[in-house]
């Protein structure tokens, strides 16, 4: 029977939801069936080339994780997020699929913490696509800037001062990272390869 899907798209989605490590191996291919594709337009034909990719992706992504070293990739960075949210930063993994969501994220835990008088000073995230983007190119993207009252004037410093301060801390953790020193711009990390074990079936997940 002819596939309705398409072969090659839904492959990449498979490799980025494996290899991305944010959610179980095994919840992978109801993902793909029911959010990813459109469920009633799936014939059995389809099904069985989802359930046969899915699990080439998952047994790849179980051996390689068996091999790597117990400090990933994902685990130095989780290292500077703690570090970075002890001096007053809300700094999240995955924080929703794009920086929109993310932004929003920051001020919704801004103002859950009670706002200006909570001592949070500086934000720092990436998002689900920045993962992607990392599995597939071997950099990964972090939006930052600063928060709370700051005059016109000072907003440009202040941002400057906070995309050093990530700077400093990811190389503290043996990352290399790279920035313009525009404000405007992201500051981008080689992380390749994009390492982060997915959670176990008994596992909570959580991405911040």
């Amino acid at each position: 029977m002819t596939l309705t899907l398409d072969p090659e798209d839904t492959l990449n989605r498979i490799h980025q939801l494996a290899w991305g490590g944010f959610v179980r191996l095994g919840d992978i291919g109801w993902l793909i069936e029911d959010e990813y594709l459109e469920p009633g337009t799936l014939t059995d034909a389809d099904r069985a080339w989802i359930q046969s990719h899915v699990g080439e992706a998952v047994a790849s992504k179980a051996a390689a994780e068996a091999a790597w070293p117990p400090r990933t990739t994902y685990d130095r960075l989780d290292e500077v997020f703690v570090a970075l949210r002890e001096t007053g930063f809300i700094a999240l993994h995955r924080a929703g699929n794009s920086r929109a969501e993310g932004l929003e994220e920051v001020r919704r835990i801004f103002f859950e913490s009670g706002g200006i008088d909570s001592g949070l000073v500086a934000f720092c995230f990436y998002h689900a696509q920045d993962v992607d983007d990392a599995v597939a190119s071997g950099c990964l993207r972090l939006a930052f800037g600063a928060i709370g009252k700051t005059s016109d004037g000072q907003r440009e410093e202040r941002n400057t001062e906070v995309g050093r301060t990530i700077m400093q801390t990811l190389r503290t953790c043996a990352f290399s990272p790279s920035w313009s020193g525009d404000v405007a711009q992201r500051i981008v990390i080689p992380v390749d390869p994009w390492h982060k074990r997915s959670p176990s079936a008994s596992d909570t997940v959580r991405e911040r």
